[in-house]
């Protein structure tokens, strides 16, 4: 049932891949695309993950619009599904309903230009202050970056550690330090856009942390399985 509504959902939305369309955007939160239906407690059912997988290919068989696919599934595995699985308390509920209303656009930041998603060669870096956490680096090929309300950020606390000193952060897109670059132009996907992200002295609050210090290639890899 869940795959034939999706399927009769998706005809309905607009077939142009040319640029990100926030109207549709707002209209799949509507129906319900970026609601986590994988559990996501530690040994949890994977009923989940094939519901999930259903649900995506019948919006992939409904719609042209596969940038708009791509970036929906970017949203719910590297940015709704992370901070619902590991955010705090007052993460959550400031950021999870207007993520997943379709009101926010979310993004995961791993990628660098001398790293790729290398965890191992990360150089984005978030030294710790009173309040919270100051991070500076530069993020590329980020899907959604250029037009995210909010990202998660990959940066390292702990850099002599290597993977295990890696740490996630959510950054909201009016966050002073925080720049985003114009979508990049590419052959196809047009309606998914990519970006870099750029932290020069970005400030987040230690709320922002997603997880405990250290627990950043963990919830990524998380990520990428559902990915």
């Amino acid at each position: 049932a869940a795959y034939e509504r999706a399927l009769a959902f998706a005809q309905t939305l607009p077939a142009s891949n040319a640029e990100f369309n926030r109207d549709a955007w707002a209209s799949v939160g509507q129906f319900g695309l970026f609601q986590p239906r994988p559990p996501i407690v530690p040994g949890g059912s994977a009923d989940g993950a094939l519901n999930t997988a259903h649900v995506v290919e019948a919006f992939g068989r409904g719609t042209a619009n596969a940038g708009l696919v791509f970036s929906a599934c970017a949203h719910l595995f590297t940015a709704v599904m992370p901070i619902a699985a590991h955010g705090g308390d007052a993460l959550r509920e400031r950021c999870l309903p207007l993520l997943r209303s379709g009101e926010w656009v979310g993004a995961g930041a791993m990628t660098e230009p001398t790293a790729g998603s290398d965890i191992y060669a990360l150089r984005t870096r978030a030294a710790r202050v009173a309040d919270g956490y100051v991070l500076n680096g530069h993020k590329r090929y980020i899907t959604n970056a250029p037009v995210a309300d909010v990202l998660l950020v990959y940066a390292s606390t702990e850099p002599s550690h290597g993977y295990l000193g890696l740490s996630a952060f959510v950054v909201e897109r009016d966050r002073p330090g925080l720049r985003l670059s114009a979508a990049f132009d590419k052959a196809g996907l047009a309606g998914s856009p990519v970006g870099e992200v750029l932290l020069d002295d970005c400030f987040v609050p230690a709320d922002n942390r997603v997880g405990a210090e250290g627990e950043g290639a963990r919830i990524f890899q998380g990520a990428m399985q559902w990915e």
